[in-house]
């Protein structure tokens, strides 16, 4: 047990990640703060740590005793139970920032026990997950339920929603009704920055054998008003080299345009 000191800050061992070195202890013994994976912070000797013997805040212990009365670790109710504990309190999940790091915990019913987490919730029906109520609220009793990813998907806090012909809906919605992929509908709108009636009401090209039209052409950066401007300009017998210089595009873009390669649809 010598006195120098090796620095393990950030380190995991088992379910405990070192947040802090506490200082040297008893018998020149180095003392450690670590976070376990459940949320609880301890202290442990480094000699205990890297030895195996400290692994957790004592949960584990605890599960394996659990686990012998509800015989459920291995269900996906236990799965969903244990994941959502582990992105609200562990920071080093991938899923973190988005629950815990914006302030999203979980009630303490079901931060101590599997077992009413499943009195609560019951059986998960198949082909479906848990899901908050209130997005920006805790997993509690009175806050979720078991749904499908679709009606999740209808409930997350990001949902674009659209107002088009006196009718609000998302933007998911929307593609379904007018036929086309979602990706291009969001391009439309927020890449491409067509105004809603245009980027509902344009024309896709239906022959897969031609270029790409203009909206679905990222370089392109033009709207369907100002490739109209552009036909004008070119029927005026305006220059190519002088367009794409004030519409900030390539030559080659004016050029498709002129020669009806792209935005083929868009008439002057």
């Amino acid at each position: 047990m010598g006195a120098k000191l090796q620095d393990i800050t950030g380190n995991r061992y088992g379910r405990l990640t070192v947040i802090e070195h506490l200082g040297v202890r008893g018998r020149r013994v180095h003392y450690w703060k670590c976070q376990c994976d459940c949320g609880k912070i301890v202290e442990s000797s480094g000699d205990n740590l890297k030895r195996g013997k400290s692994k957790s805040c004592g949960c584990i212990s605890k599960e394996c005793s659990w686990n012998k009365t509800h015989s459920m670790s291995k269900t996906s109710e236990y799965t969903i139970w244990n994941s959502m504990k582990m992105r609200c309190v562990n920071s080093n999940s991938e899923a973190y920032s988005y629950y815990g790091g914006r302030g999203i915990k979980v009630c303490q019913r079901w931060m101590d026990s599997f077992e009413n987490f499943y009195e609560d919730m019951g059986k998960r029906p198949d082909g479906m997950s848990i899901d908050r109520i209130d997005v920006n609220g805790d997993y509690c009793p009175e806050n979720c339920r078991w749904t499908t990813n679709e009606e999740q998907s209808r409930n997350k806090r990001d949902n674009v929603y659209i107002e088009y012909d006196g009718k609000t809906k998302i933007l998911s919605d929307w593609a379904k009704e007018i036929n086309i992929s979602v990706q291009s509908l969001y391009k439309r709108i927020y890449d491409y920055n067509y105004s809603i009636e245009e980027a509902f009401n344009l024309r896709p090209h239906h022959n897969k054998s031609q270029n790409s039209s203009g909206e679905k052409n990222p370089m392109s950066k033009l709207t369907i008003s100002e490739v109209k401007q552009i036909k004008k300009l070119l029927l005026g017998g305006e220059k190519i080299v002088s367009l794409a210089k004030q519409f900030n595009v390539s030559n080659s873009v004016i050029s498709n345009i002129k020669n009806g390669h792209r935005w083929k649809e868009v008439e002057v």
